[in-house]
């Protein structure tokens, strides 16, 4: 790391200065860096507007995953963000879906310019039960950009978050390219449940599909007997 940078704390905004920047995460658990594209409504224009693991590329936003020592990286072109998307959300997402942060050190932010000097450093304190967290916005104030430390986990999960951003789950489960596609075919009975937890399900089975993908299990098969009893 060169240079001075300025250390955010939450709920802190700051302006950027350049057009080009770069977000990467220090933490001690495997989690997935994504982004959200939103408007001032607070949600996104389409799906196109959510980048993550299986969609690296949005309208001036790309992810390069992790490889080799480096860490994932979401580089953010400013001057690329459509007129009419308002702040980018940047968000920490853990490959356990039923883990916590709270088990784990504190995330760390860091936003970087193009010339590799970091600009801004927030440490994420206080997560409990959460498995997702907002950890920066990048957003527009009259004309300019602007950086806020967010810190905003949600405890209802991927789910929750991508939902309440507007993003579109279909009542079909979406295709996971490669191996990883069976995990996430349809359930028999999902049709009898009410349409916000089959979305629910839905999510959760494509996160799986994505974190066995990851790991190179996506061919393995199971089957999976429950047993109730109701005496």
């Amino acid at each position: 790391m060169t240079g001075t940078h300025q250390v955010l704390s939450k709920g802190q905004n700051a302006p950027l200065t350049v057009s080009d920047v770069a977000v990467t995460l220090t933490l001690d658990a495997a989690a997935d860096l994504s982004a959200l594209l939103v408007t001032d409504a607070g949600t996104v224009r389409g799906d196109h507007d959510f980048v993550l693991y299986n969609q690296l590329a949005g309208p001036g936003v790309r992810l390069h995953l992790a490889q080799a020592g480096q860490p994932a990286t979401l580089a953010i072109a400013l001057s690329g963000i459509p007129a009419e998307i308002s702040q980018v959300r940047t968000v920490i997402t853990l490959d356990d879906a039923a883990g916590r942060f709270g088990n784990h050190a504190a995330p760390v932010a860091w936003l970087w310019d193009g010339a590799g000097n970091v600009l801004f450093e927030y440490r994420i304190d206080g997560l409990d039960t959460e498995s997702i967290v907002i950890a920066l916005d990048l957003y527009r104030r009259q004309g300019h950009w602007k950086v806020r430390a967010v810190g905003q986990g949600y405890a209802g999960g991927f789910a929750a978050l991508v939902t309440d951003h507007g993003v579109s789950v279909d009542d079909e489960p979406a295709r996971i390219p490669t191996s990883a596609t069976p995990v996430a075919q349809s359930t028999p009975g999902m049709d009898r449940l009410p349409i916000d937890m089959r979305k629910r399900l839905d999510l959760r089975k494509q996160r799986v599909a994505v974190s066995l993908e990851k790991r190179g299990a996506g061919q393995l098969k199971a089957r999976v007997i429950l047993v109730l009893d109701a005496s």
